[in-house]
């Protein structure tokens, strides 16, 4: 296990616990540098909660994977407060999971996605 900071995670080791190709989860995480396209080693914990759930999406059949990774990592903290709606030919819906009705789509629990991530689950959601 490599080492990195507390609160971060390891991208080659978290990448290789998620549902989705890894090739389609580095490229979410992708940005252009001085060398060209870079990966970062590391990420902090709400990028990996977003990574994860782009993930499940992507595993899912989703076109829209990097919207979901966009939208989720833009919630921070409050990720666990939340879950992601997926439904056909729709974009991605996060709405407070307090309240939240079962529906007929796919639903990633962001909450129980984050518990994955911190305890270094495999994830397949």
């Amino acid at each position: 296990m490599s080492t990195v900071p507390d609160g971060w995670y390891d991208t080659t080791e978290l990448i290789a616990r998620l549902p989705a190709p890894s090739a389609s989860l580095r490229g979410v995480l992708s940005t252009k540098g001085p060398n060209g396209r870079e990966v970062p080693t590391s990420i902090p914990l709400h990028h990996a909660v977003a990574l994860a759930a782009s993930a499940c999406a992507r595993s899912r059949g989703a076109k829209r994977f990097k919207t979901v990774y966009e939208h989720v990592r833009a919630l921070g903290d409050r990720q666990r407060e939340f879950v992601v709606v997926l439904r056909s030919g729709k974009p991605p819906e996060v709405v407070p999971a307090d309240g939240f009705e079962p529906t007929a789509a796919i639903v990633l629990d962001l909450a129980d996605l984050e518990r994955a991530v911190r305890a270094g689950d495999v994830i397949s959601h």
